[in-house]
């Protein structure tokens, strides 16, 4: 870990938008997530390209499903609910149940152990109690810009940046709200886009009643008959 070196309103503006992801109560957003190169470390997630539904719901909701190649690659569907996730996966065309720990949170836990969306900024964002700081300690340099585009809002686009790894995060200036992410290392360039957001929307209950994909078949079912 480093102590990053930025002006601090640069890190006051940066906490802005941490807050505001913070206290949101209710959000439904379509990531799509776009990436080249090929990678080399362990450290850098598999390429996929594809989409992402994401709708969440404090204190405990959260419902993620992959489309495109995404979908193929592993978890396609993720439901977390009361002390519980659900896991739908593509490969083996199986789905699984999961227990959350007794002190945890069904939205917390989904989001920082899920293998759906390759960066990890979301999570920090919303649900990470130290995630500004972690994120502060991991980049050596913080820069902040605002960038204007005819007919589309402001926004404020973070660069941070360590060694061979850079972050850009865009965020809606006046919003606060995550509107882009990416991350270069070396050759490897992963994107995530934040589309269609809602924000405190009236979510409907059976977004978070997990209902297996036709064809998917039950883990310990599936096991059991093997053994």
């Amino acid at each position: 870990m480093q102590e990053t070196s930025a002006d601090p309103a640069v890190k006051t503006e940066l906490a802005r938008c941490f807050a505001t992801h913070h206290a949101l109560k209710s959000f439904a957003v379509d990531v799509r997530v776009t990436s080249r190169g090929v990678p080399m470390l362990r450290s850098v997630p598999m390429l996929r390209n594809g989409v992402v539904q994401i709708a969440l719901e404090r204190p405990g909701r959260l419902r993620m499903e992959a489309q495109g190649a995404l979908r193929e690659a592993g978890i396609c569907l993720l439901v977390a609910s009361s002390n519980y996730i659900y896991e739908a996966l593509s490969p083996a065309k199986t789905y699984r149940v999961k227990s959350i720990p007794a002190d945890g949170d069904a939205l917390t836990y989904g989001l920082q152990n899920n293998e759906i969306l390759p960066l990890p900024f979301f999570s920090q964002l919303l649900v990470d109690k130290d995630g500004l700081e972690a994120l502060l300690k991991e980049y050596a340099t913080v820069q902040m810009a605002r960038e204007t585009v005819i007919g589309a809002p402001a926004q404020r686009v973070f660069t941070l940046e360590r060694e061979s790894r850079r972050v850009i995060l865009r965020f809606d200036e006046k919003a606060g709200l995550l509107r882009q992410a990416i991350l270069t290392q070396g050759n490897i360039e992963i994107r995530e886009d934040y589309r269609g957001l809602r924000v405190n929307p009236r979510l409907p209950a059976d977004l978070w009643r997990f209902v297996p994909p036709r064809g998917f078949r039950d883990e310990d079912a599936q096991g059991a008959a093997i053994g």
